[in-house]
Parts: structure tokens; sequence; C-alpha cells
């Protein structure tokens, strides 16, 4: 009769199929031999052929050192006994005269120290005390600022063509006098100190130097003139790309490209465009004259090769100029703080000329224990001339 079988997979067929068992030769021949392991340790080789060259080369550097250097050395030793013979080797005042400043190498950013602020105890505010209700010396301290103010625009000869002969006994001031809190703040910069001994420490920088690496280390005006500058190097270059591809142009890139145009054009004061089309249609008749090729040396600028001429040169393109115009809005003096002990004494002072007139922003520094003015600090604040003509034209 038919049995119904049970279908099972491969896999389980193949578990209980017994494997054949194969025995290699070799094993059943080493079988009863024993296997034993022996731990070895390589040693390395104490003078080796680098081992003794760099012997050598030390051996010799040394010897070099003492026959040479050190010979000189006490052959100057022997030179300053002989002009200073009142003073014996063993005089401990030597090693105190010939001490040695020790290196400073600075590591690290410059940081400012704690605020400080005056006590009652203290002699700057002492002297204070005394300044403040003396009226005669305020005026005496104003009057001093505003003759030293005006004697120096007198005399520097930038401001003659503008302003003419300068009388410095006319005009107004509004100065103010103010007495600090405190001393200034104080910076450190620390680093390693090498001398006798190596040591970690902290060295005092100045004010001025403290702005100085500032503005070095982050040169905001610099960049933002390379930014100002780049940005419209890419707009004209879009506008190429635009016209070559007969792409609609924005108004604003319109307006920018009408403004730099006209801003590179030379006018006349009257505002009028210095060259007409009658007079650029005539000189365009007439051929220009041929250019004679020059000799080299020829030239009287280029016999002056070796000592170049360093005046600044006009920019001559709208990148420089936009550059040079933002350099010089950002960069911005140093704003620095009245030394310790100080009155600080600000405000304006009007200085007039013949032709216009002069208002300066003033800030300076005075001293009562020196009894002068130890810094002084000063922006011009405007210029306006004595007769003022209109730009329209009559």
């Amino acid at each position: 009769m038919y049995k119904p079988s049970i279908r099972r997979p491969a896999l389980h067929v193949a578990r209980q199929t017994p494997l054949p068992i194969r025995v290699s030769r070799p094993f059943i021949r080493h079988a009863s031999t024993e296997v034993k392991v022996q731990r070895v340790r390589f040693k390395k080789r104490i003078f080796t052929r680098v081992t003794l060259a760099s012997l050598c080369l030390y051996t010799a550097a040394y010897y070099t050192y003492f026959q040479m250097i050190g010979r000189q050395l006490d052959r100057l030793d022997e030179g300053e006994g002989v002009a200073n013979p009142g003073r014996s080797p063993a005089d401990p005042t030597l090693d105190e005269d010939d001490e040695l400043e020790p290196i400073f190498i600075p590591l690290g950013l410059t940081k400012a120290r704690p605020k400080t602020y005056y006590k009652g105890s203290d002699p700057e505010w002492q002297e204070f005390r005394k300044l403040a209700p003396d009226q005669k010396k305020h005026a005496r301290m104003r009057d001093q600022l505003v003759a030293i103010v005006r004697t120096q625009i007198a005399n520097d000869k930038r401001f003659k063509p503008r302003m003419g002969d300068i009388n410095i006994t006319v005009g107004a001031h509004w100065l103010d006098i103010t007495f600090p809190d405190g001393p200034p703040t104080e910076y450190e910069r620390s680093g390693l100190e090498i001398g006798d001994h190596i040591a970690w420490t902290a060295r005092p920088v100045t004010e001025l130097n403290y702005h100085r690496l500032n503005r070095a280390l982050y040169p905001t005006a610099v960049f933002s003139s390379v930014l100002a500058s780049s940005k419209y190097l890419v707009d004209r270059q879009t506008q190429m790309v635009k016209r070559f591809f007969n792409l609609p142009v924005s108004e604003e890139q319109q307006k920018r490209q009408y403004r730099n145009s006209v801003l590179g054009k030379p006018t006349t004061p009257t505002g009028i465009e210095s060259g007409s089309d009658a007079d650029s249609t005539q000189r365009s008749s007439v051929p220009p004259p041929p250019q004679v090729p020059q000799a080299p040396g020829s030239n009287p600028q280029e016999k002056n090769v070796a000592f170049p001429d360093f005046s600044p040169a006009p920019p001559k393109s709208m990148a420089l100029s936009i550059f040079a115009s933002t350099l010089a809005k950002n960069w911005h003096a140093f704003k620095l703080e009245p030394p310790r002990g100080t009155v600080v004494v600000s405000g304006l002072i009007e200085i007039k000329g013949s032709k216009a007139r002069m208002t300066m922003d003033v800030n300076a520094a005075y001293d009562p224990k020196q009894d002068k003015f130890v810094m002084l600090q000063g922006a011009i604040r405007r210029i306006q001339d004595m007769s003022q003509r209109p730009k329209g034209g009559n």
C-alpha cells in the first residue's frame, strides 16, 4: 500500500549523513612527538654605526667649542682684568654689573588687566582735590591748550592754501575739565623668561602697542575695503556677462554704473564736463603726432632708478578709488586713555583764517605735577569758507 512520506529539507538530510573522516599521515606519524615552545628575546646592539657616528660628531663639536670659543672667552676676561686692574675676579660686584637682561619670548595674546580706581589716600587724588577749586588754574589750562592747538595749525603748511593767514588770538572755544576715576587700563603679555632660570612670567605692554597688535591681527578696515572693491568688480563682470547674453540689467546696477561713469569723468567747477562734442570731433579729425621711441636711459626719470619716488600715486581705476575711500573712512586713530595722574581737557576750539575757519575736536591730558600737557589728540570737525559761492552757477 501507499505510505505517506515526510519531505525533509536537504540541509537536515546533510546533517544526518555521516561525513568521511580523513586523517593525514604526517599527523599519525608525529603523534607521539612532543612540541616544546621556547621564548627568545632579541637584544639591541649597543654600538651600532649610527651610535658611533653620533658619538664622534658630538665629541668633535664639544672639543671644537672648548678649544676655540673657550679660549676667546678667556682672552676677553683677561682683557677686562687688565682694563680694570682694581677689580679682582673674586669681586662679588663683577657678576652684578655684568648681569645680562633675561630673554623674554612672548607666547599667546595680549590681555587687559582688571580695571582699578583711585583711592582717597592716593597722591593722584590728593592732587585732584587741590586743583578742583582753583578756577584761575582752570582758565590758564584752557588758554594754554588753545594757544598750543592754534599755533600748530598756523605753522602747518598744509592748511595755508585753504585757511590763509591764521590769527591765533581770535576765535571761540568750549573746553571741559574732567577728573578721571582711575588710572588707564593696563595690558600684559605672558611668555617664557630665559635667564639664570626658565620661568613663565607676564610683562606689561603699552596701550599703543596693544592697539597696534590688535589692528595687525584683526585688520577690519582693510578687510572691509577689499570687500567693497571686490563687490564692485563682481558687479561689473556680472553686467558684462548680461550684456553679452542680452539679459536685462536691474535698475540698481544701471544707477550704480551711471554714478561710476559720472564720477570717473573730470568736471569743471560749474558742473559742466571739460570736453564738449565739438572739441572732441575737432580733436578726432587731427591725427595724433607720431611717437618717437626713446632710447633706454634717455628719460630723466629712468636715470634715477636707484632712487624711486615714494610720493603716493593717485588711483587709476574705480576699484582702487573705492578701496582707498573705504579704507580712509574706516581707518580711525587710536583713542588712548590719559596717563596716570593726569586731568582730561576736551572740547571744541575755533581757528579763524583769512579764507576759512576751522573747528577742531580736541582731547588733551594735563599733568598737575609737571604743569604741562603730556598728551594731545585732535581731529578736524568742520572747515567752512568765509565766502561761499553757489555751485549751481549764477
